[in-house]
This record gives structure tokens, sequence and C-alpha cells, in this order.
């Protein structure tokens, strides 16, 4: 089959490079939109729509796991791509979803009778059909990415938000209660299934037995495997501490944990959507493929690295303008869980590299290693509440992340030596810059108001950081600003040459 439309096939670094300014902008747009429709329903709705429906989310969003099976990750690294191949691969996405949708619809009275709240049952039903509709919709989606077409893929996503959020607001403004979130859901699914349809001009043929889709499957299936793990990674901790501390003390940490979320899900989650596929074309060239995620993790750390430490300055002032005066217990928990943020951000930009080079098993074994540490460092600081908890998940994640990233980077033939080079300048600038927005803070600007601290000591960490790294880091600046995404994939190696074309498949 046709990876790349014939006009587009000739410069697939020029087309990455408009596709990474096109994904941060539509996805910038998508999360405003989808900010809106927050805001929008919960007017709308009572609390308690939004504690029912949160019962059943997460049981949904571990079983969606198994929906995908990893498949759709395997269709944009495949080389040398079938018609047959991605119809039989449609097939099993659609069973394995249908799958899903069933099990949750026959668990539905077993997690009504764990929250002794029968109204679930009928919620939960209708919420896990979105696992059909989205399963209709993993091949399409998979072949917008594999073909570089960057804009149709962030387009789906603002169609799901925009038919999700119309679907929602219409049953809420109707009265359906905590059936308009679910209903919400199922508008997610369907916008995003029909767009990637119409979108990708494709139409799925019968599966066929011997298609060649055995290797497929296993990197999918040890895909699913380091899903699985990444998602307990994710979870564990807030389960402990709910479980040993009680809700107060979960809030504060989950609150918090979101907010040190957020230059993940605005920066490193968009370049991703890019920087995967092109990878991908790269996989064979291993050299080129080196040079290209070397300059991507660059421009990770120098966007990433500069924000957590303004954040861990400015944690009081950020908790108190984004949540309230209630919150400011979750302050120092958001200060110490920036820390491990850090190394996240380096953690996700590996799974980039493993599945593009095809590495999904060693992903996944390394996966396991990090968890048991994670696992065993939360045993220890789960004793000290909420915040001993965020102190051992960055220790751990500081300890272990190096270590995994040592064990993927030696089977992509990445050497390690580049993770430091490429954060060394941003990190000792982002150390400076963040001590002068300490120092302004605690001696110049300790009697003003939250909003005029933020606003100063951003001003000044931002021109520190930028006046460090252009005097002493001019390199590392210069293949940032101005999109470094663009450079990145229009240079590949660093010498001026574009990236090869890609052949008809």
């Amino acid at each position: 089959m046709t990876d790349l439309p014939e006009h587009h096939q000739a410069d697939l670094g020029r087309q990455a490079a408009r596709g990474s300014a096109v994904v941060f902008a539509m996805t910038f747009v998508a999360k405003l939109v989808a900010l809106g429709v927050v805001a929008i329903l919960a007017r709308l709705l009572a609390p308690e729509d939004y504690g029912l429906i949160g019962m059943i989310t997460p049981v949904i969003g571990f079983l969606n796991i198994f929906s995908d099976l990893g498949l759709r990750m395997a269709t944009v690294q495949k080389h040398d791509l079938t018609d047959a191949q991605v119809s039989s691969l449609f097939w099993i996405n659609l069973a394995g979803s249908s799958a899903t949708t069933a099990v949750v619809a026959l668990c539905a009275p077993l997690i009504a009778s764990f929250y002794s709240e029968p109204r679930l049952v009928p919620v939960a039903v209708l919420a896990s059909l979105t696992f059909v509709l989205s399963g209709l919709g993993i091949q399409h989606s998979a072949l917008l990415m594999r073909r570089l077409l960057f804009g149709r893929a962030t387009f789906c996503e603002l169609a799901s938000i925009l038919l999700g959020g119309a679907v929602g607001i219409f049953m809420a403004l109707r009265g359906f209660g905590v059936f308009a979130l679910a209903g919400q859901l199922l508008g997610q699914a369907a916008g995003r299934t029909l767009s990637a349809w119409i979108l990708s001009g494709w139409i799925p043929g019968p599966p066929r037995r011997n298609a060649g889709i055995r290797k497929m499957l296993s990197f999918g299936g040890y895909l699913t495997g380091f899903n699985i793990l990444n998602y307990l990674s994710q979870t564990a901790d807030k389960v402990i501490l709910g479980f040993v501390w009680g809700a107060v003390p979960l809030g504060l940490y989950s609150k918090a944990y979101t907010l040190m979320l957020w230059p993940l899900l605005w920066l490193t989650n968009p370049l991703g959507t890019v920087m995967m596929p092109a990878l991908a074309k790269l996989s064979r060239d291993g050299d080129r493929l080196a040079a290209a995620y070397g300059r991507g993790l660059r421009f990770v750390c120098v966007t990433v690295l500069p924000l957590m430490a303004l954040m861990m300055v400015l944690a009081d002032e950020v908790v108190l303008m984004l949540y309230g005066g209630a919150w400011t217990e979750a302050a120092p928990v958001f200060r110490a869980l920036c820390v491990g943020g850090v190394w996240l951000a380096l953690a996700n930009s590996a799974y980039h590299l493993m599945v593009a080079s095809g590495n999904s098993r060693r992903l996944f074994r390394g996966m396991a290693c990090l968890l048991m540490l994670l696992l065993l460092a939360f045993s220890f600081g789960i004793r000290y509440g909420q915040l001993g908890l965020a102190y051992a998940n960055s220790i751990a994640m500081s300890l272990g992340v190096p270590l995994y990233l040592w064990y993927l980077y030696a089977s992509a033939g990445f050497p390690v030596r580049r993770v430091f080079s490429a954060a060394a300048g941003p990190a000792i600038a982002a150390l400076v810059a963040g001590s002068a927005a300490w120092t302004l803070k605690s001696f110049a600007l300790s009697d003003f108001s939250a909003m005029v601290i933020l606003a100063a000591c951003a001003a000044v960490h931002g021109m520190v950081y930028l006046l460090i790294l252009r005097t002493f880091f001019r390199g590392t600046l210069s293949e940032t600003l101005g999109w470094a995404l663009a450079r990145l994939l229009r240079r590949g190696t660093g010498d001026g040459a574009s990236f090869p074309s890609t052949p008809a498949q």
C-alpha cells in the first residue's frame, strides 16, 4: 500500500516539519475547546454526577489498553506494510474492542455492587460502547500518522472534543445528569472514528489468514504489556495513598500530580505525535535515527527543564492561582513531584525511539524493572503521607530512569552520552534561572500578591534562562528556537541533508 500521497513522498523532512507546527497549534486549540466544554458542563451538572462517572472511569481507562492491543503503533512502525495486513489488524482491533465492551457491560452489576450504587449499571453499560466505536477507527488513525498527515490526525482529536462536548452539553440541558457525561464519552469516540474514516480514505477489506502479521502481533503484545505496567506506575501511588491515608491526602496528591504533568501534556505529547512516525521512517538508518532523536531529546530538555524549575520556585503561587486557597497544602507536594517530572519527560521521549525502532520487548522489560523500583520507594514513602510519597516518587525516578534509559538506548544504538549533552546546557541554565527567580521572590517580592510574584519571577526566569543559553550554549539555543523540531526533521543528520524519499509500498 502507498504510505504517502505521491506529492508528499519527495521530502519527508519538510512534511514532518510543517506537521510539527500544525500539531502544536491544533493541540493548543483542542485544549482550549476542551477547557470550555468542562466549564460549561460543570455549571450544568452536579458534583454527584461527576462522582458517579468517576467510579467507572478507572475501569474504563485500564481496559482501554486492551482494545488497542498495541496494534496502532505496530501499523505506524511497520516497514513494507500491505493492505491485507492493515485489514487483518482492523478486524482484530474490532474483535478486541467488542470483547472489552462485553466485559464492562457484564461486570457493570459488580461495579455497582462494589460502590453500593445501583445507578452505575446503566451508566457503565452506556459508557462501554465507547470501546467498539473507538476500535472501528484505530487503524484509520494509525494510517494518518504513518503517512505523516499530522494536521488530519490532530483534527480528529479536535472533532472528537467538539462532538463529545456537543452531545454532553445537549444531554445535560435535557436533564440526563450523569448520562450526559457517558454521552460525552460516546460522542468523543464517534467523532474521532468518523473523522478518521473520512480523512484517511481507507476502507478495510476482509481478514486474511496468511497476511503476515505474526511479528506485528508480537510487537503489539509487548507494547500492550508496557502500557499496562505504565498505567500501574501512574496509579499505584494514588491507590496506596488512598488506602492508607484516605480521601483528603489523596486529593491533595492527585491535584499536585496533575499539575506536574501539565508541561508533558502541552509540550512533549504533541512532539511525540510528530516524532514517532517520522523516526519510524528512519529506523533502518541507525545513524540518522540517532541524530534525529538526539535533536528531539534536546527540544524536550530545553522546554521542560526550565518550566519544571520555574514551577518548583512558584509552587505556592501556582497552586493558589489555579486551585484556590483551600489547596495550599498541595504546593509542597507539587514542588517535590516536579523533580520526578523531569525524568518522566526523558523516559517518555525514549518511548518514541523504542517504538520507532521496533524494540517493544525491551521497552516492556525496562518498564517492569522501573515499576518494581517505584513500588519499593512507595512502600517507604507512604509512611510520611502525601509529601513522603511525592519525595519517594521523585527519588525513585531520579535513580531508576537513568538506568532505564541506559538499558533502552543500548538496544537502539543511541549513545547515552548524548543524553548528557542534550541536558547539560538546559539543566545549568534552568538551575541558574531558577535561583535568580527564587532570590527575587524571597527578598524583593515577599509582600506582593501571588499574581505579581508569578509574573515577575516568570519574566526574570525566562530572561536569565535565555541569556545563559545564548552566552554559554549558543548551539543548544539555535537548534531549538524557531521551532527546533522543524530543523530536527529537515536536517536529519545535522549536515543540511534532508530526509530520504519514502518509496511507495
